[in-house]
């Protein structure tokens, strides 16, 4: 049961937060899909639990508090931020029931559509409020993504035409991030190429949206105060 003094700063933390009109998908296996049809390629999200495709604009996809992490103390996650010390929020390559589970599929892609059956799949740009990472496990992580060290031409990575693969999704702050993402290739010798925004939200870790709210109480409380005595 939550304390009821708890009622009204988690009451004025979600009168905070933006509303969106959107579908939201935040657990379940979906995909960033790729597909390529009448000489375009279409970026889209498919939610493979329910076998529903949507435009990028037209869905959220949420970063669970689950996701909450201590970065591990090991220097190969420095890209992270600091090791051992540092939080980040992480949608992980393997299926966890609390989180989504998020791909990025070219299935739809069949063979000989592109070139040499590959095409280039690369981060544009970050709006929000941290970094955004997405990294292959091993030994020593493959960062395929980093906005935290400036995006460049190394934010991109090839990937096969009819291809399925999971990475590590991670996000550095709580909050709504805009991330654009393109899909480059040839056909018949003919560069084709398209770009499409995703949205998503990390929702805050529990501990850490209700000191929030507490504080946004406590401000609320001094300006009301405030006025009364002026």
């Amino acid at each position: 049961m939550i304390k009821k003094t708890l009622l009204l700063p988690l009451a004025i933390l979600a009168a905070a937060l933006p509303a969106h009109a959107l579908d939201t998908l935040s657990i379940g296996h979906a995909d960033v899909g790729i597909a390529f049809d009448l000489g375009a390629f279409d970026l889209h999200v498919h939610d493979e639990e329910n076998d529903v495709e949507y435009a990028p604009n037209a869905v959220l996809l949420q970063v669970n508090p689950q996701a909450y992490e201590l970065i591990p103390n090991n220097p190969n996650f420095a890209f992270l931020g600091t090791v051992g010390v540092d939080y980040i929020w992480r949608l992980p390559a393997v299926e966890n029931v609390d989180l989504l589970y998020l791909g990025i599929g070219s299935e739809e892609i069949t063979s000989g559509t592109l070139d040499g059956d590959v095409f280039t799949f690369s981060l544009i740009s970050v709006t929000g409020p941290g970094n955004f990472t997405l990294y292959q496990d091993g030994v020593t992580p493959t960062v395929i993504f980093n906005s935290g060290n400036g995006i460049t031409g190394a934010d991109s990575v090839t990937l096969p035409t009819g291809g399925h693969a999971h990475y590590n999704w991670t996000f550095s702050e709580a909050g709504t991030y805009e991330i654009a993402f393109k899909a480059d290739g040839l056909d018949g010798g003919v560069p084709v190429t398209e770009t499409a925004t995703y949205t998503f939200t990390v929702v805050p870790e529990p501990s850490t949206a209700i000191f929030g709210a507490i504080g946004v109480a406590a401000l609320a409380f001094r300006r009301q105060r405030r006025a009364q005595l002026a």
